[in-house]
């Protein structure tokens, strides 16, 4: 296969206000998603023993832990397409999960952030 020369297409440069944009929203996707799952965690601890009331907190404690995975993603610049699906979700929790979930996806979705993710999937193979 030829190599594509450097001049055939413009590449796109990284803005510097993604990488500080990257930085602040795995940074909040850790905070938001470890609160939400200690929560969990401490309903359950003083919950009663009613099944599905365990079963809920479960379940928010595991997606708490998940929007605390989608900020590691976002730190390491991995599975884009699954942090946009986790924001997409986050943004039904009103207000702060809806501010986190849709600044998440206008920055996920620009043209240099696509590009700093596929660099960096290549430079891992």
């Amino acid at each position: 296969m030829p190599e594509i020369l450097p001049y055939a297409s413009p590449a796109l440069q990284p803005n510097p206000d993604d990488l500080v944009h990257l930085k602040t929203l795995a940074i909040s996707h850790d905070v938001f998603g470890v609160i939400i799952a200690l929560s969990a965690v401490l309903g359950l601890i003083i919950s009663a023993e009613e099944p599905l009331t365990r079963l809920y907190l479960t379940l928010i404690g595991a997606f708490g832990l998940a929007i605390a995975a989608c900020g590691f993603c976002i730190h390491s610049r991995r599975l884009r397409i699954l942090s946009i699906l986790i924001a997409a979700i986050l943004s039904l929790i009103f207000p702060l999960g809806t501010i986190l979930g849709i600044s998440t996806i206008a920055v996920l979705l620009r043209p240099s952030v696509r590009a700093l993710y596929s660099a960096s999937r290549h430079n891992l193979i």
